[in-house]
């Protein structure tokens, strides 16, 4: 009974850097975890929870009955022993709920922040961390999981898109889209798109332009077409057309300079007249 009590603390003694972990790993740049065997998961928790808790008790200077806890987790607390610690049981009990819920708390805060940090606009868009990428996304660890958030924020890695300032630049999509009897070019504003793991599902358009790009007949042969394009929505206008990845052929992503950026700062502009 001592030897399975002591794995019970060791047990809660383990769970602040899996929150870490955890709350660093969720969210919007959301990733898979290294698989590993169970010793492997057990060892990584178990050096990074000697490492926080060390920093911890060294930090703060706190009391700790070394002995007590030795002899907990080894499981060689004996009845005699049980007698000696039995007045100020009930106080290291308060004392180690109040320890771990601290702690458990500061690892959420600690895990968010990492996640703060590797997703922020700010930092990817600092001119010396995207030299020192070359240009190109950084380590999936400190990113997000998804290659696909870098296809549609291209612009926020790479130092070719700097005339865009902090501005957010508008994102426009051509897609041609595959159906049974007919093939489609869509064009228009992404407002949003939905991922799954490293896939994407679905993207998410406004002010649609639709022109037929090819065409079956009875004979399932294939014929080039060049109707004319129509317009299924103004930008801003509302409503939006959800298309998923499975029928998509072809994706060309489009970054354009907002109209409320200053075009005199635009590389390669022509000068435009403020008066």
């Amino acid at each position: 009974m001592n030897l399975a009590l002591g794995a019970v603390f060791l047990a809660i003694l383990l769970i602040a850097p899996l929150i870490t972990l955890y709350f660093y790993g969720t969210g919007n740049h959301a990733r898979q975890m290294p698989k590993v065997t169970l010793i492997e998961y057990f060892l990584i928790s178990a050096v990074l929870s000697l490492l926080l808790h060390s920093l911890i008790i060294w930090s703060f200077d706190l009391n700790v009955d070394f002995k007590f806890i030795f002899q907990l987790l080894s499981g060689q607390m004996t009845k005699d022993d049980f007698k000696v610690y039995e007045p100020i049981l009930e106080k290291y009990f308060f004392d180690f709920a109040l320890y771990t819920f601290l702690t458990c708390c500061a690892a959420t805060v600690l895990g968010l922040l990492f996640q703060i940090i590797a997703t922020s606009r700010r930092l990817r868009m600092v001119r010396y961390l995207q030299r020192k990428r070359g240009n190109s996304k950084p380590d999936k660890f400190f990113g997000y999981y998804n290659d696909w958030w870098y296809f549609f924020k291209f612009n926020e890695y790479s130092s070719e898109f700097d005339y865009f300032g902090m501005e957010k630049p508008i994102i426009y999509i051509d897609v041609i889209v595959n159906t049974n009897d007919l093939t489609v070019l869509y064009s228009g504003m992404l407002l949003d798109f939905v991922l799954k793991e490293q896939n994407l599902e679905f993207i998410y358009i406004n002010g649609v332009k639709k022109r037929s790009f090819t065409q079956k007949d009875t004979n399932e042969a294939i014929t080039l077409q060049e109707g004319a394009e129509f317009n299924l929505g103004e930008p801003g206008a509302g409503g939006m057309m959800c298309i998923p990845y499975s029928n998509i052929i072809n994706l060309y992503i489009r970054f354009v300079v907002p109209p409320k950026i200053d075009r005199d700062y635009v590389e390669g502009a022509t000068p435009v007249s403020k008066n």
